[in-house]
């Protein structure tokens, strides 16, 4: 699960993928796993196709768990 990770606006760590479509259902899944909703505030603000195919997405997370 290599992708950008940076810190942002209010605290959340953002990692940013660009990757085929199945690919990244997969690393996104994984993510949440590893990062549940209910305890870092993990969600996807921002995705979108690019023009070869590939599903460029954002995720964010707090940094700990509350």
């Amino acid at each position: 699960m290599e992708g950008k990770e940076r810190l942002v606006e209010g605290g959340y760590i953002e990692t940013s993928y660009t990757l085929p479509r199945l690919k990244a259902r997969e690393v996104a899944r994984k993510y949440f796993d590893r990062y549940p909703k209910e305890g870092y505030d993990t969600h996807i603000p921002s995705w979108h196709v690019t023009e070869d195919g590939q599903i460029f997405f954002k995720i964010r997370r707090l940094p700990t768990c509350n």
